[in-house]
């Protein structure tokens, strides 16, 4: 029998490894919410790129779409 504390480990390595798989995908409403959170705080498109896994390209185009400039690159 699996313990209810390692089928919840479980489950969330698995919505982990789903996250960190999208790359290239759309965009969920939380990620997008994120992504408006880092540019407004002035996070380079780099390093939100880290942060939510995503290609350099793909947050420079989402952010185009959404109508922000991101922050210059230091």
């Amino acid at each position: 029998m699996i313990s209810p504390h390692f089928k919840a480990t479980l489950e969330d390595y698995r919505l982990e490894a789903s996250i960190m798989n999208s790359s290239g995908g759309s965009w969920s409403y939380e990620s997008v919410q994120a992504l408006l959170t880092l540019a407004r705080e002035g996070i380079p498109v780099s390093v939100i790129s880290l942060k939510l896994k995503r290609s350099i390209a793909e947050v420079r185009a989402k952010l185009d779409d959404l109508g922000v400039t991101p922050a210059a690159e230091v």
